[in-house]
């Protein structure tokens, strides 16, 4: 089974949010699955956070978000370009991609999702990569 690690670090973006605990936090990841994406998809951004790499530690793109289906998703992609800026409600399509498996191999995954709803609502958690040329406000 691949192993991978999480760190999650979550961002409050107000002063009525509150923060999960880490049993809160492990208890949602619990149920995440991860899977190779196997057809492309248009998702409406719930939370966005870019490329990052910290000690030479590469930590993926990773989206939150709705797809057609109304299911709450996540998308990682470890492209370290990023030509544009993805917010809150633009739609983003993911297309399939194989990751190899040494990258799935110890893979961190920021989380630094702003509340335990959204980190609960995912369940399904896709190797990808973001379309960058089709990014659209609708």
């Amino acid at each position: 089974m691949i192993r991978i690690f999480f760190i999650f670090i979550l961002l409050l973006q107000s002063c009525n949010s509150t923060k999960p605990t880490v049993e809160e936090i492990h208890s949602c990841m619990k149920d995440w699955k991860f899977y190779e994406l196997e057809k492309q998809q248009k998702v409406r951004v719930i939370f966005f956070r870019k490329y990052d790499l910290h000690y030479m530690t590469p930590f993926p793109n990773i989206i939150v978000g709705v797809n057609q289906n109304n299911d709450t998703i996540a998308a990682i992609d470890l492209s370290y370009t990023y030509p544009a800026k993805i917010k809150k409600g633009y739609y983003v399509t993911i297309k399939p991609h194989k990751w190899r498996n040494e990258l799935k191999d110890g893979l961190i995954l920021p989380g630094y999702i702003e509340s335990k709803k959204i980190l609960c609502a995912v369940k399904k958690v896709y190797y990808s990569k973001f379309d960058w040329d089709n990014i659209s406000k609708r």
